[in-house]
């Protein structure tokens, strides 16, 4: 059993040290599209407050979709491209989801559950 807190924090303070860029309270708003090379990102209160605030392109050389159930990023990515299907929500159970997550993910696999 972990730690919710000790857990997350753990995970942030050791990818920020390893130089992984974590952006908080933002939203994805674009996908720079050549192999997914960037985001194109605006504070949450530019949208909550309706205020014009241009939004920034951050270029990258991977792009982890961790804005949950809504996989914003993986969206766009499939609309613009048609390359990638976002098949939705499965497992409810942690242990099964974990092994999908892996097995759906490795690169070279060509299986889908």
């Amino acid at each position: 059993m972990a730690d919710a807190v000790e857990l997350a924090s753990g995970l942030t303070y050791a990818a920020s040290k390893a130089g992984v860029l974590i952006f908080n309270l933002c939203e994805v708003q674009d996908v720079m599209i050549e192999e997914v090379t960037g985001l194109v990102v605006n504070w949450t209160t530019v949208r909550m407050t309706g205020i014009h605030v241009d939004p920034v392109a951050v270029g990258c050389k991977a792009v982890v979709d961790a804005t949950g159930h809504d996989a914003v990023v993986c969206d766009i990515v499939a609309k613009k491209t048609g390359k990638l299907k976002v098949a939705g929500e499965k497992y409810m159970w942690a242990e099964r989801a974990e092994d999908g997550v892996v097995k759906l993910t490795s690169r070279g696999s060509s299986s889908r559950a």
